[in-house]
């Protein structure tokens, strides 16, 4: 038995790297201590690899988190100043308070939910706050906590379309050179590990050789699998 061949040079990146872990997971486990030289190469490849995916990931995660914190904190303000306006003495400022905070309830709290989920909610907000007649913003002290909100809303949802953007980019650069290099071990590991099946006397490898291969048969049929649910999709939106 020898090991599938299987090219990676068109996976996406984030198929690549799931496929690696795996794979790198059962040579660890399976190859025998006397053939760890075997591996030498896609060790230190997979390395360098997983590590440059790693700051990728994580360069943008503590703006993004910031961002987040001081859109929350924009929702508390407005939602703080709203109540505090519907319990004014003034009774057209009540009254003002009143009409900002029916909105903010009827949208609801968003600070708890997930990102995509919260700024979606965010966005329901702001629309319904810009359909009050500017006055009454102005008469509850809300105007400028809604100012504030939008802009808010609007660094955080641009902080994640640069990060996006650089995600997308991913492919060049520092991470287009690891990425060769690590398509270029792997080959070479296969045909280490079929070269010396082929030549017999490697009977540790057998065992390798099988698991690898049922985590590509594995890998092959996703990849299907993925292929036909976006097609069907594609027929059914067209």
């Amino acid at each position: 038995m020898k090991v599938k061949t299987y090219k990676l040079s068109q996976f996406p990146l984030t198929t690549l790297l799931a496929y690696a872990e795996s794979f790198k997971r059962i040579v660890d486990d399976k190859l025998a201590a006397e053939r760890r030289e075997l591996a030498g190469d896609l060790n230190e490849t997979y390395a360098a690899l997983n590590k440059q995916r790693a700051t990728e990931e994580t360069r943008y995660a503590g703006a993004i988190e910031e961002a987040d914190r001081m859109a929350d904190r924009a929702w508390y303000g407005l939602d703080y100043q709203a109540q505090a306006s519907a319990l004014h003495y003034d009774e057209a400022v009540c009254e003002a308070g009143e009409q900002v905070l029916e909105v903010i309830d009827r949208i609801g709290n968003p600070t708890y939910l997930s990102y995509a989920v919260e700024y979606d909610q965010l966005n329901l907000l702001l629309t319904a706050l810009r359909e009050l007649p500017p006055e009454v913003l102005e008469k509850a002290a809300c105007s400028g906590w809604v100012a504030e909100l939008e802009r808010r809303w609007n660094a955080f949802l641009e902080l994640r379309k640069e990060k996006n953007a650089a995600k997308a980019m991913v492919e060049t650069g520092a991470m287009k050179k690891l990425r060769v290099a690590f398509e270029a071990a792997y080959r070479t590991f296969v045909e280490r590990v079929n070269a010396l099946l082929v030549l017999g006397n490697a009977a540790d490898l057998e065992d390798l050789a099988k698991t690898l291969n049922a985590l590509i048969d594995e890998h092959r049929a996703l990849q299907k699998a993925d292929r036909t649910r976006k097609k069907k999709a594609a027929e059914q939106n067209g």
